[in-house]
């Protein structure tokens, strides 16, 4: 399976619909910038992995 490097608004309308684990089942690895991390980590309480700058 690819990975996938994840942006804000997908992963906060997946949480929204609780298919968040979806992305995992999708890609298997997640990377998700450290920008949009504090962006969605307020809606998250789990997120998958998180890497980079930004």
């Amino acid at each position: 399976m690819a990975g996938v490097i994840a942006d804000a608004s997908p992963l906060i309308a997946l949480d929204q619909i609780g298919q968040i684990l979806l992305v995992k089942h999708l890609f298997g690895q997640i990377l998700i910038p450290s920008a949009v991390a504090r962006e969605v980590s307020p809606s998250l309480p789990t997120l998958p992995e998180k890497r980079g700058r930004g």
